[in-house]
């Protein structure tokens, strides 16, 4: 890794490290932040968010777990951040200000249309979702710093 690496944090890549032989592995290379990497739930992917590009927008990538096939999920002029996977690895859902706040959104691995699954007037962060896939939890501004818990199918069925 560079010597001084921790001050050039706009530049920061990913990295795995091996735990059993210490061995680093840099993933990403290129201009921008890289960052939020999360492994696919098969351990065969992870999905990150990227800035790169004009204006600097951060958008939600995909790759293999060796940096290869690294894929670009969402393209906006406003950033996506934060993914977090689906139970069966089919969908990446993140954080998005597409519409003004943070909202939270997925996106189809394999490529297709964004679609927003809640919107609200407070900013979302943080989400996570449960192991079973069945509920988001994430803060929300201004709620006092709350943990709010979503109903993933509530969400699923009324964004159809």
């Amino acid at each position: 890794m560079e010597e001084d690496a921790e001050y050039h944090w706009r530049e920061s890549e990913i990295y795995g490290l091996d735990v059993s032989s210490g061995a680093v592995t840099r993933l990403t290379n290129h201009p921008g932040p890289d960052s939020g990497p999360v492994p696919s739930p098969d351990g065969s992917m992870i999905a990150y968010a990227a800035t790169a590009g004009e204006g600097n927008r951060t958008d939600i990538w995909v790759m293999n777990t060796d940096g290869s096939n690294k894929r670009q999920l969402t393209t906006h002029p406003d950033d996506d951040l934060n993914p977090r996977w689906t139970p069966d690895g089919s969908h990446v859902y993140f954080s998005t200000r597409r519409n003004g706040t943070w909202d939270i959104a997925m996106v189809p691995v394999d490529g297709g249309d964004v679609r927003v699954v809640h919107q609200t007037p407070m900013n979302v962060f943080g989400q996570t979702l449960s192991p079973d896939g069945s509920m988001f939890y994430f803060g929300a501004v201004p709620t006092d710093n709350q943990i709010v818990t979503v109903d993933v199918e509530h969400l699923l069925q009324a964004g159809d």
